[in-house]
């Protein structure tokens, strides 16, 4: 099993994919923090003092790290209207990207914090069309 992220603290736990499940070899997974939401910027501060993050040429003016297969970008203007973030990190930097990771911090309804995992964009609106927060109708990321 190959190494998706594990600090060295978090060694037990078996974090990680199969060859060839990825969508891509060789790819990135990009950490799209969202300098307006204090609870992803500390989420992505904290992961930069876990381990030896590489400081990288800003893309599109905004500063970038690297740590492994791992890109972290800090964009200012939260991520709602970011379109196509893989082809722009992709011509900025020539990396394919096979993920984009948006920390964040939710609340269930009854009020605990919770770990939510979805999809971007907005399959229920017609094609094509712009939705209110962001995003194209009509057009949900590949499996």
């Amino acid at each position: 099993m190959g190494r998706l992220y594990v600090n060295p603290r978090l060694g037990h736990l078996k974090i990680g994919h199969e060859p060839g499940t990825t969508m891509e070899d060789g790819s990135v997974i990009l950490i799209a923090v969202n300098q307006q939401d204090v609870a992803s910027t500390n989420q992505a501060d904290i992961l930069r003092d876990l381990d030896r993050w590489e400081s990288l040429a800003p893309v599109e003016g905004n500063p970038t790290y690297a740590f492994e297969h791992l890109r972290m970008i800090y964009l200012p203007d939260g991520l709602l209207f970011e379109d196509h973030l893989e082809r722009r990190w992709q011509d900025a930097t020539g990396e394919l990207v096979s993920e984009i990771i948006f920390p964040s911090r939710h609340v269930a309804a009854s009020g605990q914090a919770s770990l939510t995992l979805h999809p971007i964009g907005v399959p229920h609106l017609p094609l094509g069309e712009h939705g209110p927060y962001g995003g194209y109708g009509g057009s949900p990321p590949p499996p």
